[in-house]
């Protein structure tokens, strides 16, 4: 239990600029860090429905509210993310020999690609928020970090690494597989929780899942592999894009 307290707070503090109760670095804990990364969803989640839930008291205009809610989940990670969809998109889209575009992935500067991208990316989820029905949908906010992130988890489990990856360390076949049958379940929990409040949350998260399993299977066909930077760029993709299955539906419902 020890290790997975000190895991949490490292992943807290890794992943979010939430300021951490406990600070400190066990590395004997780092390999339980992703098993957290659900939890620390959870808490951006929470904290991602208290926030739209205020500002909709406030009864700002919704433009603003969408402007607030669009930066929230940017400034929360410190644009770790964001950061790792421009790498991503920059080397993707260098269509360079595949060491090229691992030397791209992990050069810090951001290119023109990566630059128009995240203007696209940031321009729809802000449209998107705009027109989301606060008084029915708000409280879908809470479940988009926490399925984006056991995505990553899963996918970090399940794909291979590349060669430079943070992640790309040993591990025995029994605790990888015990992971594996951890994030499934708890993505099963995660739906069924959501069909307690409604149908139309699993179509959404169902949304996430699909996209974020598409856009990591997109980067593992051009770098041969995964990293930080492919989990962030999934997340983006996924938790902005998700929400246009959210708009769809509800309009039709």
């Amino acid at each position: 239990m020890k290790k997975l307290f000190h895991a949490f707070f490292m992943s807290l503090s890794s992943f979010t600029r939430i300021p951490p109760l406990y600070r400190g670095w066990d590395e004997e804990a780092k390999k339980y860090m992703p098993l957290m990364l659900p939890f620390v969803g959870a808490i951006i989640g929470g904290l991602y429905f208290l926030l739209a839930y205020l500002l909709h008291l406030t009864q700002l205009p919704n433009m603003l509210i969408a402007l607030c809610l669009l930066l929230f989940p940017y400034l929360i990670t410190g644009l770790m993310h964001m950061d790792g969809f421009c790498d991503v998109v920059d080397a993707k889209n260098s269509y360079r020999s595949l060491e090229e575009k691992i030397r791209i992935l992990k050069d810090p500067h951001i290119g023109s690609f990566g630059v128009l991208y995240a203007i696209f990316l940031i321009l729809i989820h802000f449209v998107l928020l705009s027109v989301l029905d606060a008084e029915t949908n708000y409280l879908f906010l809470i479940f988009i970090p926490i399925t984006s992130r056991i995505m990553s988890a899963l996918s970090l489990t399940l794909f291979k690494k590349i060669s430079v990856s943070e992640y790309n360390t040993e591990e025995n076949k029994s605790f990888k597989t015990f992971k594996i049958i951890y994030f499934i379940i708890l993505l099963i929990a995660v739906l069924a929780i959501q069909f307690i409040f409604t149908k139309l949350y699993v179509i959404v998260s169902a949304s996430i899942i699909v996209l974020h399993l598409l856009a990591t299977l997109i980067a593992n066909h051009a770098f041969k592999g995964i990293n930080g930077d492919v989990s962030g760029y999934a997340i983006s993709i996924s938790e902005a894009l998700s929400l246009i299955s959210l708009v769809i539906m509800q309009v039709i419902i």
